[in-house]
């Protein structure tokens, strides 16, 4: 296999071909070419703007062995306002290819002052689909089967190969007007899905191709009718491979699908444009959104003569349209081919993350038993949970009937208590009047017992004070009855005898003084 890849690489797997024509034209461009790749992969901008600095630009000519024209060429580098290197690798490849029997110090010279618009477009497709009569007409403004200058093209090769069996590299004034100063570097590639020519030794001979040519502008899809009438696995398998190959996340800016022998679409083969432009998504623009990214414009291009001659407005169709193809590409920044790695180192990144994604796809696939297992243990789970749910469930609305009860249970109570507790508060309001009433007879009780106590303390005064005059009375009596006594035993004290009378009488007065006053105190005592 390796000596194989070798051979691969040894093989020539390009032709220069131009509108100046010398001779060893091939070989000048070529060799002419890698020395002006050799300057431009040296120039560093250091600021990051991509501006060259014109000192730097001598000196990497004069470090590579061009030394003619160094003061014209730093001269001319000063001048222009801004000389990037996009612009210079533009110029470049179009002046070497324009001017190939020049020395390299005039042509870097012709380069910088160049005035003229230039793209690199590469024409891709399927086998036999017109790539070779579209190279050829960009470089023309026509497609002629027996012109030979140019691009080949014809009928299908030996043992159904095609034409092309090698990639051609042509530069040519865009349509061939130079007066437009329209200038393009056509890559007219082999025919994809060809027996002769697999697929992967296709696309690795093109990779080293545009890797040469350092950037590409424009890459033109070839299709035609066949192709839009039902989608082929060829086409998706092709569009896949090449995207691959090209190593972007989104081609779709820098592609266009060329429709060929556009005219006779509707309604040769298709009853109505809806049902073409239905078709045509379905076979075309899904494997190519799929592929690039994004959907592409669509161009239809009638390039043979004889079409011409049965309608000769689709000349003037056709120039337009192409030169809209070439417009709508002048902005849009080129594809730069040299961050593109082997094919083959791609593939092999391919095949280990290939092997890493089916070992993360066995650890997955275990990884998913183990989940199915464990839903499946989930789901018994989950029905008796709903089991137990739907027994929750019945003794749920067993509990909210009875809480509907309750509920009213409770209205009830509360009516009740409710009731209950104003009847209390009147108890309350009523044991306060109650204790209000009780408070104030208290201290009539208390006011009428100190009095009694008054009283009482009174009485015990007058019923000392009537004992005293009782004890008096005795005594008076006593005195009364030993005066008596006296009187009748001492008759004889006849004198005394009116005294004593008098004593008397006033001891009767003072009794009866007594009597008063004790039956005065004693009514008193009653009272009270």
């Amino acid at each position: 296999m390796a000596a194989t890849d070798e051979g691969e690489e040894k093989k020539k797997v390009m032709q220069w071909i131009g509108l100046n024509q010398v001779e060893n034209y091939d070989n000048l461009v070529s060799t002419k070419w890698a020395k002006c790749c050799q300057v431009l992969d040296n120039l560093i901008s250091f600021d990051g703007s991509g501006k060259i600095d014109p000192v730097s630009l001598v000196n990497i000519l004069e470090s590579v062995g061009i030394t003619e024209n160094l003061d014209t060429i730093l001269r001319s580098a000063e001048s222009v306002k801004e000389l990037t290197r996009r612009r210079l690798e533009t110029s470049l490849l179009a002046t070497v290819q324009q001017m190939p029997n020049f020395p390299l110090g005039q042509i870097f010279d012709a380069a910088i002052n160049s005035n003229f618009d230039h793209q690199t477009v590469l024409i891709v497709g399927l086998l036999g689909r017109g790539k070779s009569a579209l190279s050829q007409y960009l470089a023309c403004g026509y497609h002629d089967p027996d012109k030979q200058d140019t691009f080949v093209s014809g009928d299908m090769g030996r043992k159904g190969g095609g034409v092309t069996q090698e990639a051609w590299v042509g530069h040519f004034p865009f349509l061939g007007k130079k007066s437009t100063k329209r200038w393009v570097t056509i890559i007219d590639t082999p025919g994809g899905n060809d027996e002769n020519l697999p697929n992967y030794t296709n696309f690795k001979r093109l990779q080293t191709v545009i890797k040469k040519a350092r950037f590409v502008n424009t890459i033109l899809l070839v299709v035609t009718a066949q192709d839009i009438m039902r989608r082929t696995e060829s086409l998706n398998t092709y569009l896949q491979e090449f995207s691959l190959m090209m190593q972007q996340d989104n081609l779709s800016k820098n592609v266009a699908v060329v429709i060929s022998r556009g005219n006779m679409l509707v309604p040769a083969f298709f009853p109505n444009e809806e049902r073409f432009q239905y078709a045509l998504d379905e076979a075309i623009m899904i494997p190519l959104r799929q592929a690039f990214g994004n959907t592409v414009p669509e161009f239809r291009l009638s390039m043979a003569k004889m079409d011409y001659i049965s309608d000769p407005r689709l000349e003037e169709k056709s120039l337009i349209t192409a030169n809209t193809i070439y417009e709508n590409f002048l902005k849009v920044e080129p594809i730069d081919t040299q961050q593109m790695e082997a094919l083959e180192t791609r593939v092999k990144r391919l095949i280990k993350q290939h092997v890493k994604l089916e070992e993360e796809q066995k650890q997955t696939k275990e990884e998913l038993q183990t989940e199915r297992d464990e839903h499946k243990q989930t789901k018994e789970t989950l029905a008796t949970a709903e089991e137990n749910l739907q027994k929750t469930s019945e003794i749920l609305e067993a509990t909210t009937e009875n809480y509907e009860r309750t509920s009213k249970d409770l209205e009830n109570e509360r009516d009740t208590h409710k009731r209950t507790f104003n009847m209390l508060n009147d108890e309350r309001d009523l044991h306060k009047k109650s204790r209000a009433q009780f408070e104030t007879e208290r201290k009539g009780h208390m006011e009428t017992q100190k009095k009694w106590d008054n009283e009482v303390e009174a009485h015990h005064r007058t019923q000392e004070e009537l004992n005293d005059a009782l004890r008096q009375l005795a005594n008076a009596k006593n005195k009364l009855e030993t005066a008596e006594v006296e009187l009748g035993e001492t008759k004889r004290k006849a004198e005394d005898k009116e005294k004593i009378e008098k004593d008397l009488e006033q001891t009767r007065t003072e009794l009866e003084q007594a009597n008063k006053k004790l039956e005065k105190k004693g009514s008193m005592c009653i009272i009270s």
